[in-house]
């Protein structure tokens, strides 16, 4: 795993590129490496050596006498089977890498080559020859990749922050920033700053030497591969043993749940003793955020797992803690459990342990979510269209308003992206508008929202309800705020962090048995029926999620809180009567409150980082 930067163009400098590698040790200490190139082409990596660790494997990596070279975060889990092929072509290999493999890919069979990847990736490959660079990232946006261009110039790297520096860019006006206040995170390809740009997962771009820029493309779809007799088990236990194959020490989140539960049971089968890692909070004032470690606990015993709990309660201070996570984010996210995995992977880092398996991915593509099975328990009489009803669905001040829109929203076409924003508003543009001024009409910020929403995930006519909304959790929510999150801070601290209920063939057999099924079985019924050992062991039934004691940390420090919501009054295009109401909002005990209130208190501190 590795941390990328570069440049193209004739007013890149490159001493510049090559000082900048070294704010990305985070993401690669094992070695930092640049290259020139010709065609005033420049590449930097920080590597984090994880396949084939020796030297002749650093990055940038450059083939066929430094006509090619390649700077690549990431890992190619197949890439051992595109080695055989290629071989069988006739290509000479020197390393063991995955970054050779790429490399000579892309160089043999050009961009066309991408489609066969399976794995998380974001890579720049240069042909100098030709003089053209291709940059591209994985599907679901497990590697970052973001990107600048000016008329000359054309700059990428894996840190948001280092392009602010090259750029010189300053975050956009709040009334610009209307999705992360409407949903807590950035909605690619937007960043919060007006020239800087996330490439979207699953696609690519190539620049050709005159720098003419090509549209962002989309990668083709893999080929379905799916047969009949292919288990969701079999699949997970292969998509483990290639993300730990080669490495001793490896490390587990375990919560307690069904789907890390799992991941620890197909370590147990491939005869790998790990280290489960559990977190609590000891001084929260509700004993559900410390239930999980003694599940875990259990669970880890009877797998033969070592076990580790981590109190996050020790020494943490929200100020603190909350500035450097937006630091290792570099960008506003408003989940707080980010703020309790700083503390749970840097226990893993001191441990020395470099590889994480996590469970992320699960509840996306087997239904685990309450939303997933509150939308297939209503039935849907009407086909309506969202911006008919907009004064129904986003008018939610009291219970029966919420009601209201709930069923509302049920009798949407499925197709519509308001009907998946349903499930997913911070801030309603109803809510929004009044937190603006001048203000902005409620249509504007729908038409916006949506229309973003639609670009990024498309349903096909016909899809139903619940497979929609399953949908679009899986290819927006989980690539752009929980795969972000989880890449920022295990990276933060020199982790890779792979998930196995994300590999492709894991996903394709899902999705398969959700079909036939008609995506009525949820709760994760299909994946449950295949691991009957979960019956033995004390896993938690109800849905786990690594969550965070967010109001209890908020009502310890209401001074902190106060002065966060008085530093955005002061700043121009806030309506300063509608952040009023939020001043003290964490003591009126209800949960959409204090989602709405930490959405301003994480945008409100990492404006304070980039002001100053």
């Amino acid at each position: 795993m590795c941390g990328i930067v570069g440049g193209l163009g004739l007013e890149v400098k490159p001493s510049q590129i090559e000082h900048l590698v070294n704010k990305l040790y985070h993401r690669g200490p094992d070695h930092q490496g640049f290259i020139s190139l010709p065609g005033n082409c420049y590449m930097g990596v920080a590597r984090l050596a994880m396949t084939d660790p020796l030297p002749r494997s650093n990055q940038p990596l450059s083939i066929y006498n430094q006509r090619f070279a390649i700077s690549f975060n990431g890992e190619i889990y197949n890439f051992k089977e595109i080695k055989k092929e290629l071989i069988r072509d006739g290509v000479f290999f020197e390393t063991e890498s995955d970054t050779e493999v790429l490399a000579k890919l892309l160089a043999n069979k050009g961009v066309s080559g991408i489609e066969q990847l399976e794995g998380m990736f974001a890579f720049a490959f240069y042909d100098a020859k030709a003089s053209k660079l291709v940059v591209a990232r994985d599907r679901l946006g497990k590697k970052p990749l973001y990107y600048y261009k000016s008329n000359e110039n054309f700059y990428w790297s894996s840190s948001l922050d280092i392009l602010v520096e090259l750029s010189g860019s300053n975050p956009v006006e709040v009334r610009n920033d209307h999705d992360y206040l409407s949903l807590g995170y950035h909605l690619d390809p937007r960043t919060g700053y007006k020239d800087i740009y996330a490439l979207i997962p699953g696609h690519y771009m190539e620049i050709n030497g005159d720098k003419q820029f090509s549209e962002v493309k989309k990668i083709p779809k893999r080929a379905d591969n799916y047969q009949s007799e292919n288990s969701i088990r079999d699949a997970l236990w292969k998509a483990i043993e290639v993300r730990t194959e080669g490495h001793k020490d490896i490390a587990i989140s375990l919560s307690g749940g069904v789907d890390s539960s799992i991941i620890a049971l197909g370590l147990k089968h491939l005869g790998v003793k790990a280290t489960a890692f559990s977190a609590f909070w000891s001084n929260s004032d509700k004993e559900r955020y410390n239930s999980d470690k003694d599940h875990a606990r259990e669970i880890a015993r009877t797998l033969g797992h070592r076990f580790i709990e981590v109190d996050i309660s020790k020494g943490f201070n929200l100020k603190n803690t909350l500035q450097k996570y937006l630091t290792a984010m570099e960008e506003p996210n408003n989940n707080p459990s980010g703020l309790s995995t700083l503390a749970l992977y840097e226990a893993i880092s001191n441990h020395g342990i470099k590889l994480l398996l996590t469970g992320d991915g699960s509840d996306e593509i087997f239904g685990g979510y309450l939303r997933h099975k509150a939308v297939s328990q209503i039935p849907q009489i009407m086909s309506v269209r969202g911006d008919g009803i907009q004064r129904y669905l986003f008018a939610r001040n009291s219970r029966l308003q919420r009601t209201v829109a709930n069923l509302f929203a049920s009798q949407m076409d499925p197709e519509d992206p308001l009907r998946w924003l349903h499930w997913h508003w911070v801030f309603t543009p109803i809510e929004l508008q009044n937190l603006l001024s001048p203000s902005i009409t409620v249509q504007q910020i729908s038409k916006e929202i949506s229309d973003l929403v639609e670009g990024l995930s498309p349903v096909e006519p016909k899809t139903g309800a619940t497979q929609s909304l399953m949908r679009r959790d899986h290819e927006i929510w989980l690539s752009m705020e929980s795969n972000r999150k989880l890449d920022r801070i295990s990276m933060a601290f020199s982790i890779e962090a792979r998930s196995p209920f994300q590999d492709e063939n894991v996903i394709e057999i899902a999705n398969h048995l959700m079909a036939q099924t008609k995506f009525t079985k949820l709760d994760k019924i299909n994946l449950k029926k295949e691991f009957p050992e979960l019956n033995t062991l004390q896993v938690k039934n109800e849905k786990v999620g690594f969550t965070s004691p967010l109001g209890h940390w908020m009502r310890e420090d209401p001074q902190f809180i106060r002065e966060s919501i008085e530093f955005l009054q002061r700043q121009t295009g806030w309506n300063r009567t509608g952040l009023g109401y939020f001043l003290d909002a964490q003591f009126k005990n209800d949960y959409k409150t204090n989602m709405q209130l930490w959405t301003l208190v994480v945008y409100s501190n990492w404006l304070k980082i980039k002001k100053s």
